[in-house]
């Protein structure tokens, strides 16, 4: 540490009433843009991979058929015959 400098402990922050509820409906209204973006991700990417035909072209592949059909853990493949 540099020899001029100092710790300092912050032990309150006063803030009025009315400038922090203006604080939190700005940060509300800030994140709808995020909100909107995410589901936007959310619903487009299984749209985009459906009509890609992604899923056609992995069918072949057993961990990733199950995980596309929405298994969570994938089966483990049968023994050949």
């Amino acid at each position: 540490m540099d020899q001029d400098s100092q710790n300092v402990i912050v032990t309150g922050i006063k803030i009025p009433f009315f400038s922090l509820m203006i604080f939190m409906i700005k940060w509300t209204l800030a994140s709808i843009p995020a909100i909107i973006v995410g589901i936007a991700l959310w619903v487009g990417i299984p749209i985009a991979i459906d009509t890609l035909g992604v899923a056609d072209m992995v069918k072949d592949v057993p961990i990733l058929s199950d995980l596309l059909r929405g298994n969570a853990t994938p089966a483990t493949p049968a023994p050949p015959p």
